[in-house]
């Protein structure tokens, strides 16, 4: 399935409008993958086929940007796999990043904005703690480690912040998370 979905995203991305009669059938495919209708080989960590998921995900992207028609009917599936993804692995985090991605390119839907804007917040929470943990230290004996390990999360920290291709949903939860932390 995979081979029949990676080579046309490149096709898409140049010409969308010649896709767009195919946005049912790339979220008919996209529910199967995720209610697991694909064998077990596809499954990785127990998640169901994550690089079909996310594949899919960016190609209605692409073709719902701009088109509410399109979009309607990609809100269900991707409402769905926000719902069910597995956000206590990596891998079921990168395909809620892709869901979140694809809603704040398709026209706008409010569930899903909400649910982005839930995902975002879960995915900051995280960041926040991990973040706290370094600016604390880790307690080594050695200040200049710890002096050191602060320095290189500050530099991560800004530099994922100032990443261009973040989702703008994102970023605007992103800024009015950090006013009320810094209140």
């Amino acid at each position: 399935m995979d081979a029949t979905v990676c080579p046309l995203f490149d096709p898409i991305t140049i010409d969308v409008n010649s896709y767009k009669d195919l946005v049912v059938s790339f979220v008919s495919i996209l529910k199967q993958v995720a209610k697991r209708r694909l064998p077990k080989t596809y499954d990785y960590h127990q998640l169901p086929g994550p690089s079909i998921q996310i594949r899919l995900l960016k190609i209605l992207a692409l073709l719902g940007s701009g088109d509410k028609q399109s979009s309607e009917k990609m809100y269900m599936v991707v409402s769905d796999i926000f719902r069910k993804c597995d956000s206590t692995r990596n891998m079921g985090n990168v395909v809620l990043y892709e869901c979140i991605c694809c809603v704040s390119a398709i026209y706008p839907n409010p569930k899903l904005l909400e649910q982005a804007a839930q995902v975002i917040s879960r995915f900051l929470k995280v960041a926040h703690n991990l973040v706290k943990l370094i600016a604390e230290g880790f307690g080594e004996d050695n200040d200049s480690a710890d002096s050191q390990l602060r320095s290189c999360a500050v530099e991560s920290y800004l530099r994922i912040i100032g990443e261009t291709k973040l989702p703008s949903v994102f970023l605007q939860v992103h800024s009015v998370l950090s006013v009320l932390f810094f209140m």
